[in-house]
């Protein structure tokens, strides 16, 4: 992320971003993705990030993203993220109980192929 926000800062094009960021993320999906987050997070010439997530996007084709899946229980979401070997590291996020059903319904629409926009 810091790589893409200091060419978001610099006023970079999609295009040329994507090439550059391909050298530090040998896939254009997800250099495009670190890109389109870190031209949301620059204001003018300041960035403020407050905590730490996960910048990726789903695909059609594979029933949302390729490398975390998840599923949530009444109190927590299980979260399965693949490491660069191709294996599943497996934990659990506890979150506010307000965002339980929002997430319920992202897995859902992992699963019918429907495109949600936040």
């Amino acid at each position: 992320m810091k790589a893409g926000i200091n060419l978001a800062l610099k006023g970079v094009s999609l295009n040329d971003a994507v090439k550059e960021l391909y050298n530090i993320i040998p896939y254009a999906f997800y250099a495009e993705t670190a890109y389109k987050q870190a031209l949301a997070l620059v204001n003018g010439n300041k960035v403020e990030i407050k905590k730490r997530w996960i910048a990726c996007r789903g695909n059609k084709a594979d029933n949302g993203n390729r490398g975390i899946k998840f599923h949530v229980f009444q109190d927590h979401v299980e979260v399965k993220v693949k490491d660069p070997w191709g294996k599943w590291v497996h934990g659990k996020a506890y979150l506010g109980k307000e965002y339980l059903p929002l997430l319920s319904e992202l897995e859902e629409l992992s699963r019918t192929r429907r495109v949600m926009v936040l």
